[in-house]
C-alpha cells in the first residue's frame, strides 16, 4: 500500500503538512490458526499458505489446548488451556504481540470450553458445564450454561438469558449480538450482551447445531432434522430399505426481518444431510458440509459444498466419499476456504488441513495432523 500526502494538507489539529510526503506498507497475507498434533498435547499454531515458512507455535500448554476461535478482527484467540491439574481456563492471546493472559480460571468440578469473541473485542462469552460422577466413578457433564465476560476490566456477568435451561453453543452476530441455543425449549436464542436475560429473537430448532449469520446479520442459516412424515407426503423413496428408520437434515434460512423461512436444500425425493453452513465475509455464498443418502451417490461421511442462497445454485469442491470433511472457515477476503479431512476408512490416520483457492479453484494439503483450522492476521 503506498499513501501519498500532498502539501497543504491539515491534519485534525488543522496544521497543514508543509511539502509532499509519500510512505508505504506491505499488508500480511492472512495465517491459517490450527492446533496440532491431533493425538496428543495439542497447541495452537500459525502458517502461513503464501509462503514456505515453518509453521509458529502460539502456545506451550503441557497439557494441551482443549479448542480455540479467533475474533473477527483476527488478531485475538480465545482458548481453552488445560491445566497440569486438568482443570480448564480461558486464555485470551494477541497474535500480533504474543501477549497471553488468563481471562477466567474454571472452578473446581466444573468444564469451561467454547470461548468466542465479540465482533467488537468487548465481550467474551463460553460454556461452563458441571461436572458430576458417573457410572464407574467417570466424570461426567451436567447443568450446561453460556456464560459472558466483560473484557474491558475482565468482569464476570455470568450466566446468560436463563439459569434453569440447558444453554449451550454461544456465537456472535457481525452486529454484536450473541446467539445460544436453549436445549430446553429447542430453540436459537439472539441475545444482546448488555442485557443478557432478555432474547431479541427466537429461532426454533430440535438439532443444537451451531448455525451462521449473514454479514448483514438479518439471515441466519441452520440446520434442521427431518422426518419422512413432515416432507414427503406422496413422495416414494426406492432406495431407502423397508424398515430403516428414515430421517435427514436441511439447511434454513431465516430472514428476521421479514420472518421468512425457507428450506435450500434440495426437494424431498433427493435425500441428503446437509450440516455446518458457514456464509462467506459478503454473504453472497454459503459453504457446507452434505451427505447423500440414496443409493447411487451415498457416501461414508460429508462433502464441502457451495450454495448461492440467491439463486440455489451448488457446487461440488471435494471428492472423496471415503472422507469426512468439517471445520469449514472462510479467508476474512473470501478468497480461500479452509477445512478439516478425516479418513473414515482408517481413524488411525491423522486428519489433514486443505485449503481451496476460489478465484484458482485450486485446493493446497496444508498441514498433516492438525485439526480444528480457523484464519487469523
Amino acid at each position: 500500500v503506498s499513501i501519498h500526502l500532498r502539501a497543504g494538507a491539515r491534519s485534525s489539529r488543522l496544521l497543514p503538512t508543509l511539502w509532499n510526503t509519500t510512505w508505504s506498507f506491505q499488508v500480511g497475507s492472512p495465517r491459517l490458526a490450527y492446533l496440532w498434533p491431533a493425538f496428543g498435547a495439542a497447541n495452537i499454531y500459525t502458517t502461513s499458505i503464501t509462503s514456505d515458512v515453518d509453521p509458529v507455535q502460539l502456545t506451550f500448554s503441557k497439557a494441551g489446548v482443549l479448542d480455540f476461535n479467533s475474533s473477527l478482527t483476527g488478531n485475538l484467540i480465545a482458548y481453552t488451556n488445560i491445566s497440569s491439574e486438568g482443570e480448564t481456563e480461558i486464555r485470551l492471546l494477541d497474535s500480533l504481540t504474543l501477549e497471553d493472559r488468563v481471562v477466567f480460571a474454571c472452578d473446581d468440578g466444573a468444564l469451561c470450553q467454547s470461548p468466542t469473541i465479540s465482533p467488537d473485542g468487548n465481550w467474551l462469552a463460553f460454556e461452563r458445564h458441571e461436572q458430576i460422577q458417573g457410572s464407574g466413578g467417570k466424570a461426567i457433564t451436567d447443568d450446561k450454561a453460556v456464560w459472558l465476560i466483560s473484557l474491558e476490566g475482565n468482569k464476570l456477568i455470568g450466566s446468560v438469558y436463563d439459569e434453569s435451561h440447558e444453554v449451550l453453543t454461544p456465537h456472535w452476530s457481525y452486529d454484536g449480538n450473541l446467539t445460544v441455543f436453549d436445549n430446553s425449549l429447542k430453540s436459537f436464542v439472539v441475545l444482546n450482551p448488555t442485557a443478557p436475560s432478555n432474547a431479541l429473537a427466537f429461532i426454533p430448532n430440535s438439532l443444537g447445531q451451531m448455525g451462521t449469520w449473514s454479514s448483514a446479520g438479518d439471515e441466519f442459516v441452520y440446520a434442521e432434522i427431518i422426518f419422512p412424515e413432515e416432507l414427503l407426503g406422496d413422495v416414494v423413496v426406492d432406495e431407502i430399505p423397508e424398515g430403516d428408520t428414515l430421517f435427514y437434515s436441511h439447511l434454513y434460512q431465516n430472514n428476521l426481518v421479514s420472518g421468512e423461512v425457507k428450506d435450500i436444500s434440495p426437494g424431498p425425493s433427493i435425500l441428503v444431510e446437509d450440516s455446518s453452513p458457514k456464509f462467506s465475509p459478503d454473504g453472497t455464498r454459503l459453504a457446507f458440509a452434505r451427505k447423500y443418502l440414496d443409493e447411487n451417490r451415498w457416501t461414508m461421511g460429508r462433502e464441502i459444498w457451495l450454495i448461492n442462497p440467491s439463486t440455489g445454485q451448488v457446487d461440488r469442491i471435494t471428492d472423496d466419499d471415503m472422507s469426512n470433511f468439517s471445520s469449514i472457515d472462510w479467508s476474512s477476503d473470501g478468497r480461500q476456504l479452509a477445512f478439516m479431512q478425516s479418513n473414515l476408512a482408517s481413524t488411525a490416520d491423522d486428519p489433514i488441513v486443505w485449503v481451496w483457492d476460489i478465484e484458482q479453484a485450486k485446493v493446497l494439503k496444508l498441514i498433516e495432523g492438525g485439526y480444528l483450522p480457523q484464519w487469523i492476521r
